[in-house]
């Protein structure tokens, strides 16, 4: 017994129809890349590929240009993008790259103050850091008869009382290593931009 065609199951593949997907993929092409199906298959293909690929460049361009347009506005305002960025996050900022750059472009008024906010937030940090790592064990003894210890002593290390201020440094020492903190950036980055004019 022989089976007809229309017995098969799924049928036969349909020719005119698989041709009919193909130029409706190369629509527009151009020469014979249109009308041609040996040819059409291959171009169809290949856009197929590229498109794939592109698809994916497309979020690494986008991103590369949200970065430059925010790093020409930081520099306006005398900060770096990397330290921007850092801050940002300090503050619990969680504005993406992408509203980062409409911003700089659509509200400059709005970008300024994010900038001022994480140059706040580096001088505090700063501060911070210029002060000595032992304030904290003096400030431990001058707790309160009864207040449990705060943390283990090490052996050998000399309990510092409240009236040692010998090696403390003072708000105006901190502020003086501040404000040079701040020339030697301010001539660095005037360093760096005439290096780029003169380029």
């Amino acid at each position: 017994l022989t089976c007809s065609r229309s017995m098969v199951r799924g049928g036969p593949a349909n020719r005119a129809v698989k041709r009919a997907k193909i130029f409706a993929l190369t629509k527009g092409f151009r020469g014979r890349a249109k009308n041609c199906y040996s040819i059409a298959v291959r171009a169809a293909h290949r856009a197929l590929q590229y498109g794939y690929r592109d698809r994916r460049m497309k979020k690494r361009d986008m991103r590369r240009l949200w970065i430059q347009r925010i790093n020409f506005a930081a520099s306006e305002h005398g900060i770096r993008y990397s330290r921007l960025m850092s801050n940002l996050v300090k503050c619990s900022i969680q504005l993406n790259r992408k509203v980062l750059s409409e911003l700089a472009i659509h509200e400059p008024k709005s970008f300024k103050a994010l900038a001022e906010l994480a140059k706040e937030r580096q001088a505090a940090g700063l501060l911070a850091a210029l002060r000595p790592k032992d304030q904290g064990q003096r400030d431990m003894g001058s707790r309160k008869r009864g207040q449990p210890d705060v943390g283990p002593r090490k052996r050998g290390q000399p309990d510092v009382g409240p009236g040692d201020q010998s090696d403390t440094c003072s708000e105006t020492e901190l502020e003086h290593s501040f404000t040079l903190y701040q020339t030697r950036q301010t001539l660095t980055d005037s360093g760096r931009r005439t290096r780029e004019t003169s380029v």
